[in-house]
C-alpha cells in the first residue's frame, strides 16, 4: 500500500525571496525620497560654529544667524582669521543664494586686541556699517549690522540695525518635504518631531 507524501510547509521555514523582494522594495523607496530631496533643495553651508586661539592667532567660522528674531539672513559662510602681531583681522566669506554659489569675498581689517576679546569694523559697503566682537573666552561672534545715512533709494530699504552671531552652517528645511510625495520621509520627520 502506497502512501501519499503531504505538501506541509515545515515549521521555521521562511521564503526568503519574499523577504528579499520587500527589503528591496523598502530599499528603493528610500533611495527614491531622498534623491527627490537632494534635487530640490538649495546648496547648504556645512560649517560649524568655533572660535579658536593658538598664541596671537585667532580663527573663527561658521555662518551668520540673526539674534534679533528679524528676517533671516541670506545663507553666508565665514571665516575670520586674527593675527595680534600684525594687528588686524582677515574675513572670507562665501554667500549661498537662490541655489547659486557666489564667490569668496576676502577683506583684511585693522583690529583692537584685548584679553578676551577682538574688535573690528568693516565700513566698505555703501549703506551699512559692521561691528564684529571675537569672544575668546565664551567663543562666540557678534556682529551688528547698521545702515548708514546714505540717502540713496537702495540704502533706505534696508533695516535700520540687525544683530547677528556665528552660528552652525547646516539646518534642515521644515519646508523641505512639502510638494513632494516622500511617505517614508514625511513619516520620519513626524516620529522625530514627537520627542
Amino acid at each position: 500500500m502506497a502512501t501519499v507524501a503531504q505538501d506541509t510547509p515545515r515549521s521555521g521555514r521562511f521564503n526568503w525571496w519574499k523577504i528579499g523582494f520587500f527589503v528591496a522594495l523598502f530599499a528603493f523607496e528610500v533611495a527614491r525620497e531622498a534623491a527627490v530631496l537632494a534635487s530640490a533643495e538649495e546648496p547648504s553651508l556645512v560649517t560649524k560654529a568655533s572660535v579658536f586661539t593658538f598664541g596671537d592667532w585667532t580663527v573663527a567660522e561658521g555662518r551668520w544667524r540673526r539674534i534679533d528674531g528679524g528676517e533671516e539672513l541670506v545663507p553666508t559662510a565665514v571665516r575670520i582669521e586674527c593675527y595680534q602681531d600684525r594687528g588686524e583681522c582677515t574675513e572670507v566669506s562665501v554667500n549661498v543664494h537662490d541655489n547659486s554659489v557666489w564667490s569668496p569675498d576676502m577683506e583684511t581689517f585693522k583690529a583692537q586686541f584685548a584679553a578676551d576679546a577682538i574688535t573690528y569694523e568693516n565700513q566698505s559697503p555703501t549703506c551699512v556699517h559692521y561691528t564684529i566682537r571675537i569672544e575668546r573666552r565664551l567663543k562666540k561672534v557678534i556682529g551688528v549690522r547698521e545702515r548708514t545715512e546714505d540717502k540713496r533709494e537702495e540704502c533706505q530699504r534696508l533695516e535700520q540695525r540687525i544683530e547677528m552671531q556665528l552660528g552652525d552652517g547646516w539646518e534642515v528645511s521644515p519646508n523641505s518635504l512639502k510638494g513632494h510625495f516622500v511617505p517614508l520621509f514625511s513619516l520620519l520627520a513626524s516620529v522625530l518631531q514627537a520627542f
